[in-house]
């Protein structure tokens, strides 16, 4: 794809804060994981794959996410959504605008133990 993206491979939770901080995209092909809130957190859209029957619409409310079904979890496929996106720059300042949101409405620590809280009370 170019000199701009870079396959990280398993890293500590140190660097792949780093990773988040300099990407504008993350891309996670298969698999739910923390990573995912956590990029979510840091306002990237999320390109993740869905190799499992995962649930991820409660994290794609703000239209952030973009999911990638098993049959579909291979290097053409998520190459051409790559491009997609870094081609129509209105379309990734939505996404992560949208990250933003979601961060703000369902992943705020604060958020969170309102909902808790509630449930509890």
């Amino acid at each position: 794809m170019g000199t701009n993206t870079h396959f990280a491979g398993m890293v500590n939770a140190q660097r792949s804060y780093e990773l988040m901080a300099i990407s504008d995209i993350a891309l996670y092909p298969s698999s739910q994981s923390v990573l995912w809130q956590q990029s979510i957190g840091m306002h990237l859209p999320l390109i993740a794959g869905d190799s499992g029957g995962q649930d991820m619409s409660y994290l794609n409310k703000n239209g952030n996410v973009i999911r990638i079904s098993k049959e579909n979890i291979n290097e053409n496929f998520i190459a051409d959504i790559l491009m997609s996106l870094i081609s129509n720059s209105d379309e990734l300042e939505n996404m992560k605008n949208g990250a933003k949101k979601t961060a703000q409405e369902y992943l705020d620590y604060d958020v969170i133990a309102k909902r808790t809280l509630e449930v509890l009370i």
